[in-house]
């Protein structure tokens, strides 16, 4: 109860910053969307063939059927995009862009609502947003200790003991943060395909409920259906 929402928060925040990142700013072309679609693309056919090659091996049906994915989709890529070379994708680059690490696209996205939505949250502040989410994922030691508070011990009082404990208003806060990025990603999508927004209406009011105030003045973002991308 006490690690598992930074580790949670994480994720929900990585994959809605996967989404504005492929998506990218209105003035984006569709080929720089299709650019970043196949960076994706290629990204999990190669994660896939090589967790199976390494979990069964690479004499398995499932490893050479995924392998064989692999391959024929950097074909297509190449014969899609002309000039592309293998040192090119080596890199993850394509058509000149590059795909973006997991922290650079969390950057974009608060980059994204900052400009179109009055995000208050900048570059830097979005940056140390994912390293605190970070280092609670992984074994860093500060988080850990965050946690803990040194009281008298009930039976030796000159003696002191750490109990672990964390502030409701932390949890909350965490929870906003990950309930907001995945909002932000569906009104984005769901505006970019032209959707209807009755689920996504529903949605805003059910946040207005558990989460009061923490949607901002949907009307500064016209561009998106009502209750848009919000900070």
């Amino acid at each position: 109860m006490l690690f598992t929402p930074g580790m949670v928060v994480r994720g929900v925040i990585e994959c809605s910053a996967r989404v504005f990142w492929v998506l990218g700013d209105r003035a984006d072309g569709p080929e720089d969307l299709l650019v970043r679609g196949y960076l994706e693309e290629l990204l999990s056919a190669e994660e896939a063939k090589k967790a199976a090659g390494r979990l069964g091996g690479k004499s398995t049906d499932l490893y050479k059927q995924l392998d064989n994915t692999y391959r024929n989709l950097k074909a297509e890529i190449a014969g899609r995009f002309p000039g592309t070379t293998l040192d090119g994708l080596s890199r993850w680059m394509l058509g000149g862009q590059t795909l973006a690490k997991p922290g650079e696209a969390v950057t974009s996205m608060y980059g994204l609502l900052k400009k179109h939505a009055g995000s208050m949250v900048t570059s830097k502040i979005s940056e140390g947003i994912y390293d605190y989410l970070s280092n609670v994922t992984h074994p860093t030691l500060y988080p850990t200790r965050d946690l803990r508070e040194w009281v008298p011990s009930s039976d030796h009082p000159d003696e002191l003991v750490a109990i672990l404990h964390v502030e409701t208003d932390f949890v909350e806060r965490q929870t906003a943060a990950a309930v907001l990025a995945y909002y932000n990603a569906l009104s984005y999508v769901t505006s970019f395909f032209g959707w209807s927004t009755d689920i996504h209406d529903q949605l805003t009011e059910a946040i207005d409920r558990l989460l009061p105030g923490a949607l901002q003045n949907p009307k500064v973002a016209p561009a998106v259906p009502s209750g848009g991308p919000i900070a």
